[in-house]
This record gives C-alpha cells, structure tokens and sequence, in this order.
C-alpha cells in the first residue's frame, strides 16, 4: 500500500516519469531523512506499519486510502548454502510453513492497521481517488510500465501470459473484498 506523501503537489499519474515525477528506492530506512530535507514528495511501502516503524507519517501531511502505486514485497530471505545443507525433511518443513507465515504476517499487519488508520486520519488528510482517476493514473503511467515490461521480456517467457495472470489474480481479490 502507498500510503503517504509529503507534499500535496504530488499526483499518482506522475509516477515513473510520465509527467515528471522519478522513482527512486532507498533503504527504507533513509526514507524518513530524504523527506526531512525535501528530497522526497513521496513514498510507498506496504501496509501502515512501515510508515510509522520509519517515522514517514512525522514528514507526511497527506496519505491516499485507495491506492498502492505498485508493489512492495516482504520477502522470505534464506541463505541457498545454509538452505541445502538441511536434511530433507527440514527443507520440506520450511518450505510448508510458507502459508502460515504469509497468514500471520497479513495479520499482524491488519492489526498495525487498525491503530494507524485512525492515526493517519486524526494527524493527515485522507485522499481517496474516485474510480475515474484511478482509470487515469493506470492509463497514463500503469500502462506504459507494463507494456514496456512485457516487451522487454517477452523473448525470456511467456511475459503477456505472466502479466494477464497477474492481473487476473488482482481483478480476483479486489472482488473479493
């Protein structure tokens, strides 16, 4: 989830260059001090818990309710040496705890949520983007983003095949909600 943004001039559709806006990815712990000293006008982590772990919401005046401007992941690290040394069983036992985590993790940040949620909306001003602009923002920087992606792997695999399914399991969830 994209949460917050430092200052109101910022528009999702700027993303990635389209009306002059650049990513840039910082170790999130540099994040909170790029916004201090105006360097950044926004930023996107997943779920609350970052903003608030990296002390974004002390630098941010605004956050959107309704838009993540793309993905964050928190990744399952194992060292591949370590990994292959275990018997076995163990590496099955690792590898089958992967829902739960996934599970749990989804829910401690759910609860984070439930905190900051008010929190954000008592300290910031909530945006949220009607359907419209979302459409827009999509158009005008989702697209491009996306095309580019396919074109440039679509000699490696099926990369329109990788995509629609993508999008197919995110149409799914938003269902599903």
């Amino acid at each position: 989830m994209g949460r917050l943004a430092r200052k109101s001039r910022w528009r999702p559709w700027q993303r990635n260059g389209a009306a002059g806006a650049v990513k840039q990815t910082l170790p999130a712990g540099e994040t909170s001090t790029a916004f201090q000293r105006g360097a950044l006008d926004a930023a996107a982590f997943p779920y609350t818990y970052a903003h608030v772990a990296f002390k974004i919401n002390k630098n941010a005046d605004w956050f959107t309710s309704n838009m993540a401007p793309g993905t964050s992941e928190c990744g399952w690290v194992l060292n591949k040496t370590a990994y292959e040394s275990l018997p076995p069983q163990y590496q099955e036992l690792v590898m089958d705890q992967r829902d739960l985590v996934m599970e749990v993790e989804r829910a401690a940040h759910a609860a984070q949520d439930e905190i900051n949620l008010p929190m954000f909306q008592e300290t910031m001003t909530q945006i949220t983007y009607t359907e419209a602009q979302l459409e827009e923002f999509r158009e005008i920087a989702g697209q491009p983003e996306w095309d580019e992606w396919i074109e440039a792997n679509k000699d490696a695999f099926d990369s329109r095949g990788v995509f629609d399914a993508i999008r197919q399991y995110a149409e799914e969830a938003k269902s599903a909600q």
